[in-house]
Formats: structure tokens, C-alpha cells, sequence
């Protein structure tokens, strides 16, 4: 079935062409990803579906009346900003609300009508057809489901009672995205939903979203998230839109494959079209006029063959090799922590006026690493955990609690801030980058036509770019500086797929050092050779690359290992080798089977849940029971049980959860061993 019908949809700003003859449908759970460079018209086409902006020419028609719901890239102030993160999420089932409050109204008019029995009757069959469908509906789990999806965004519980004018903008977004998939539309429209996102929440919305049962529309520069989700990709480019079979790598392989089809067609067709004219200005005039006449008809109906198009426009990305070789240690962190007095863990914007002292919160504490000549690192970790803080800490934009930051001999860094608050807003383009290098003009004005800005783009002010051109500025003075350690936190933020493409192939022949934070798996997988991990508190060093790393996690997570304390920095040994620093690596991060004590201890707590979940069983057909007799609420002394049958279920939920978890325990932890 069809959820979703374009038909030649055309869209102009003024004289400024967006798209024209853009026609596609979407089915029921089909799920389509939506790629294209900056610029191209990607958000203009979900909110021209959305009815948020009017088109020029076409239809766009719901079959159905589907139930739409629609994430921007940034979600401003919401109209119920007062009311806490939970009840704005558990606002997408709001009839679910309405069954509930109607079921305490006939609790209440239960209680007060024990004296009259055909009263009474009535609202009892009431109350028995609507606890039903409350229950049909998942009414019973709302609440669960809501700290569920809130949790698995990156929330915690003290988030849940914040009003939601209080967050971020951020996490606003995420809030946003929390009530869409409660309420689950026939179609979801998301654009960029990765973009506030760490690597653990984005991989916990795409399993989300694999259980997902409407249509997705999905816009995103997350070339993993549109492999792992996406049917279908729709390419906007050039004022056209082209519908391609399967996921993102699929798409790139047949987009390939058809440009070198096209290619060879057009150089056939060229040569045919040079054959045919240089016959014809052969015989024109000659005895085989005739035949010349013929090839000449033949050509107007050929008309000149059109030049498929070329890749999409991409800045020419190149590390010159760096003014000098650094040493071969190339930086050393001795005991380094970093503690907040006035602000919150995790806010990572600045130390308090007693860090360390009595009542501070250590946002991470002794951590030792040592970086060598060539490494290349991804520090990796949720949001909030301090990596940003701990990469200003390396380029000494902020003081370490205690501990050292030691650079090597020859070491030339340059730093890539993600807020690329280090541009000067009120320069030019062409005035930032002078400033950076001394570079003269005809020289700063060639050197950003390789970065696209060219012509009047050199003279606008720094303040009016867009994020996608204040990247490439930033990455313009970085390269130009001729670094040979590189310290970049999220450089592909703002930037599209092929600048992204373009910055990886640049950095894969970059000869020097690299430390960089990042939430493009992708980017991630091809560049890093190295993975550290910021998690409560402590720098967990993995000796592998990123896929590496993802198995050795997976298979941590499958065994339910606590978290460690905040304590010395742990190193991981991977299938590459052991770590390069000396640190010795804790068993408590990746142990390979359950010991004997330790498995007898879960099969003791799974016997006892089992035993819960039975006594759960029971009073839950106890109470069942007692709700459908009408004596139950003589006297008002009924009043009591729909609570308790909801507190029942929710234990039996908890219950259940946990003799999974334990199982799991059980059937991954492998053969025992003896104690130590």
C-alpha cells in the first residue's frame, strides 16, 4: 500500500531553481534515505511534503490520511515548555492518558455506589470494557515505554522532571524525537536524526528504528545509519531527484556503475556525431551529396549528445607534508584529571573556583596514555562524558585539575574546534585565512577556490556563513598551516557526503599524528588505527581500529560487566597486539568466561527470579479475579486494586527483563573456570 504520492513537484526561491519534475511514492514500511550535497534542496523537499512551505507545480498526496509526524534539523521552544521531559514524551499517548484518567473516575464512582447495585453494574461493565482496550493498548506500559525511548536518546533520569523549556537546543531535538516514536505515525519524516546523537545512542535509534512498523523518509550525511535502515536512496542534485534500489552502499556501487555506462555511451555517441559531420563536410558538394543530405537529417535528429554529469562538487582536500617531523613520542598524559566545583559533571565548559577541592566532581581523573609518531586515535564515549574537554585539556586551552600534558620534541599541532568559535566572525572570508597564513591576496584568493569559495564567496563575513563554509574555512587555515599533529573534535560535522569523502581521503595520506573525536562511524572505521574511550570517568585504551573495537564491545556488553569505578586509565588489549604504553590490561574490561563461583551465584538468582516471576503470575489472576466481581467494590473497599494490579504488572515486566539479562549472562559467559 502507498502511503505517499510526488508528482512533478517543482520549487523555486524567487528566480533560484530548487527542484523541478520530481516525482516518487513511498509504500507502507518502506524505509528511503534521502542524500544529497549542502545546498541541494534535501530539507526544502521534506518540508514542501510536510505542507510547511508551498510548491510551485505538482501534487504531493497523502493516500490514506496517514498519521504524519516530522523532526527538523532544530527544534526551537516548545508551545508546553513547563511541563517536565516525561510528560512531554508520554504526550504522544495522549488518549492512552485519557483512557487512564477515566478509569480513576470510575474507580472513585465504584467505591461510592456499593448501595447501589444496578448503578454500580453499569459502570462495572464501563470500567471492564475500557480497562480492556487500556490494556490492549499497552496503557499499563505507557509509562515504561516513554522512559525507555528517553533513556535509550541519551536521558537520564534526573532529565525526566527538567521543563522542557530548560534544555538545549540539542536536547530539545532528542526530546522531539523521543515523542515521535511514541506516537508512531504511518510516516515518519526525520531530517538529520543522527546530528545530536553519540555512537551508542545512534546505534541504539537504529535498532529502534529496524522494529519500526510506518514509512520512513529519512535525510542524513550517517552513511552506516542509511546502511543499516534504508530500502531505498533519493539523490537530490542539480534540481533533480533519482530513485536508487537498496541501502547507501548500494546506491554508491550502482550510481558508479551507471556513470561509467553513461560515459562510454556518450563517447560512443560523440564519435558517431564527429563521424557523421565529417562525411557530411566531405560530400556536401560532391557526387555523394545525396548521401551527405541523409547524414545531415541524420544529425538534427540526434541532436548533440548530453555529457553525464560528474561528481558532485567537492573542495580538493590535501595535507602538504609538514614543515618537520615530530619526535617519536609525540605527547604523554601523566595522571591528568579534570573537576568541577560550581558546575555539573559532564558540562565540560569550565572548572569551578575550587576544583579538586571538597564537593568537586572529577569528570575524569588519572588518566595516563602515551600518542607515538603516526598513531591515529578516535576518542570515542556518550555525550557529556568530557571529550571535547579533555582534547582542549591536550591543546592547553584549559588547565588539568592534576596531572601533566607533556608534548615531544618537533611536535607542531593545529586544532579543529567543533564550534569553530576560533573563526574571527567579523573578518571576510579572505581576511581570516590572510591572518592565519601572511599569505598575500592572488595567492589567499587561489588557495580558497580549492575549498569553493570563489569570486564575491571571499569577501563575505565569516558571521553570515553557513556551518558547511565556516568548515570549510576552518579546515582552509588548518591545512594551510602545515601542521604535523592533528587534534580535530567532530570535523565532519556540517559537512556533506562528498566533503566528507573528500576530508577522509585527505587525512588517510596525512603523514603526521591524529586525535580525533568523531560521530561518523565511517570516518571512524577508515582513519583510526586506535580507539580511547571516555566512560565514567576513566580513558579505557583500545589497542585495534574501530571495527575491531565495536566486536570487543558488543561482546563486553553480551556479558554484562559493571562499569568501572573512576580509577587509572585501562588498557585493552586487541587482536592487533598489546598496548604500546606498558599499561596492563584489566581483566574486568574483557574477560573471556564466567568462573565457577560466579556462575553458580547467576544460576541461584535465576532460580529465585523464576520463583518471582511465578508468585507475579498468580497474584496477577488473583486480582484479575476479584476486578470482575462486583463485590469487590462493596463499600468502597475496591478502590485499591486497579493500583495494585498496575504496580503487579510492572514487577512482572521488571521481573522478566532480568531473567533475560541474566540468561544471557549465563549462555554468553562460555564454559567455567576456576576461581582466582
Amino acid at each position: 500500500m502507498t502511503v505517499l504520492v510526488v508528482d512533478n513537484l517543482a520549487k523555486s526561491f524567487g528566480a533560484d531553481l530548487v527542484f523541478s519534475g520530481v516525482t516518487f511514492t513511498v509504500a507502507a514500511g518502506e524505509r528511503v534515505g534521502v542524500v544529497g550535497p549542502n545546498g541541494s534542496g534535501k530539507t526544502t523537499l521534506l518540508e514542501v511534503i510536510c505542507g510547511r512551505l508551498p510548491h510551485d507545480e505538482g501534487h504531493v498526496h497523502l493516500v490514506g490520511r496517514p498519521r504524519l509526524g516530522y523532526l527538523e534539523q532544530e527544534v526551537g521552544p516548545v508551545r508546553d515548555g513547563e511541563v517536565s521531559l516525561l510528560e512531554h514524551a508520554l504526550g504522544a499517548t495522549a488518549a492512552l492518558g485519557r483512557m487512564e484518567r477515566r478509569l480513576r473516575e470510575l474507580e472513585e464512582t465504584m467505591a461510592a455506589s456499593s448501595g447501589r447495585p444496578q448503578v454500580l453494574q453499569e459502570v462495572m461493565d464501563e470500567y471492564g470494557r475500557l480497562r480492556e482496550a487500556f490494556e490492549r493498548a499497552g496503557g499499563y506500559a505507557r509509562e515504561a515505554r516513554a522512559r525507555e525511548v528517553l533513556f535509550g536518546l541519551g536521558f537520564s533520569e534526573k532529565h525526566l522532571t527538567l521543563p522542557v523549556s530548560r534544555l538545549s537546543g540539542g536536547q530539545r531535538t532528542r526530546a522531539r524525537l523521543a515523542r515521535l516514536l511514541l506516537e508512531e505515525p504511518d510516516l515518519l519524516i526525520l531530517d538529520e536524526p543522527t546530528n545530536h546523537l553519540d555512537l551508542e545512542t545512534t546505534e541504539w535509534l537504529e535498532d529502534h528504528l529496524q522494529g519500526f512498523r510506518g514509512a520512513m523518509l529519512v535525510v542524513s550525511h550517517d552513511r552506516y545509519f542509511l546502511d543499516r535502515l534504508a530500502t531505498r536512496i533519493l539523490e537530490v542534485d542539480r534540481g533533480r531527484v533519482t530513485s536508487w534500489k537498496g541501502n547507501y552502499s548500494s546506491y554508491v556501487a550502482q550510481k558508479e556503475a551507471w556513470l561509467e555506462r553513461a560515459r562510454e555511451t556518450y563517447e560512443r555517441r560523440q564519435e558517431e556525431v564527429e563521424r557523421l559531420e565529417a562525411f557530411v563536410r566531405r560530400y556536401r558538394a560532391g557526387s555523394r551529396a545525396k548521401a551527405a543530405k541523409s547524414r545531415e537529417k541524420a544529425l538534427a535528429r540526434m541532436g548533440r549528445p548530453e555529457a553525464p554529469p560528474g561528481p558532485p562538487t567537492a573542495p580538493r582536500l590535501r595535507f602538504e607534508a609538514p614543515e618537520r617531523r615530530s619526535g617519536r613520542e609525540v605527547l604523554r598524559l601523566e595522571d591528568v584529571g579534570l573537576a568541577f566545583s560550581d558546575a555539573p559533571a559532564g558540562d565540560g565548559r569550565g572548572a569551578g573556583r575550587d576544583p579538586g577541592g571538597a564537593g568537586s566532581e572529577w569528570l575524569f581523573r588519572h588518566v595516563d596514555a602515551l600518542v607515538e609518531q603516526g598513531d591515529r586515535i578516535a576518542l570515542v564515549g556518550r555525550n557529556g562524558t568530557g571529550k571535547t574537554t579533555l582534547l582542549e585539556v591536550i591543546m592547553g586551552r584549559l588547565p588539568p585539575t592534576s596531572g601533566r600534558v607533556l608534548w615531544g620534541s618537533g611536535v607542531k599541532p593545529a586544532y579543529f574546534a567543533q564550534g569553530l568559535d576560533d573563526l574571527d566572525d567579523d573578518r571576510t572570508v579572505l581576511e581570516e585565512l590572510v591572518s592565519a597564513t601572511g599569505w598575500d591576496i592572488p595567492r589567499s584568493r587561489s588557495y580558497l577556490g580549492r575549498f569553493l569559495f570563489s569570486g564575491d564567496d571571499v569577501e563575505k563575513r565569516v558571521a553570515v556563513l553557513s556551518g558547511g563554509e565556516r568548515s570549510r574555512l576552518a579546515l582552509a587555515c588548518l591545512i594551510a598551516s602545515r601542521p604535523n599533529v592533528l587534534v580535530m573534535d567532530e570535523p565532519t560535522n556540517h559537512l556533506d557526503l562528498p566533503t566528507r569523502e573528500a576530508l577522509e581521503e585527505a587525512l588517510a595520506e596525512f603523514t603526521g599524528t591524529l586525535i580525533f573525536v568523531s560521530h561518523d562511524r565511517y570516518f571512524i572505521e577508515r582513519l583510526a588505527d586506535r580507539v580511547w574511550e571516555l566512560e565514567s570517568g576513566n580513558l579505557v585504551r583500545f589497542e585495534g581500529g574501530y571495527a575491531e573495537y565495536r566486536v570487543w564491545k558488543a561482546g563486553r556488553r553480551a556479558r554484562e560487566v559493571a562499569p568501572p569505578e573512576p580509577g587509572p586509565a585501562t588498557a585493552v588489549r586487541g587482536e592487533r597486539g598489546p598496548v604500546k604504553d606498558g599499561g596492563a590490561a584489566a581483566g574486568r574490561d574483557a574477560p573471556a568466561k564466567l568462573s565457577k563461583g560466579r556462575r553458580a551465584r547467576l544460576e541461584r538468582e535465576l532460580a529465585d527470579i523464576e520463583a518471582r516471576i511465578d508468585r507475579l503470575e498468580r497474584r496477577r489472576g488473583e486480582l484479575e479475579s476479584l476486578m470482575a466481581d462486583p463485590d469487590s467494590y462493596r463499600g468502597g473497599k475496591g478502590a485499591h486494586l486497579d493500583a495494585d494490579y498496575r504496580q503487579v504488572l510492572a514487577d512482572l515486566e521488571e521481573a522478566l527483563l532480568r531473567w533475560e539479562e541474566v540468561a544471557g549472562r549465563l549462555s554468553g559467559g562460555g564454559a567455567p573456570v576456576p576461581d582466582d
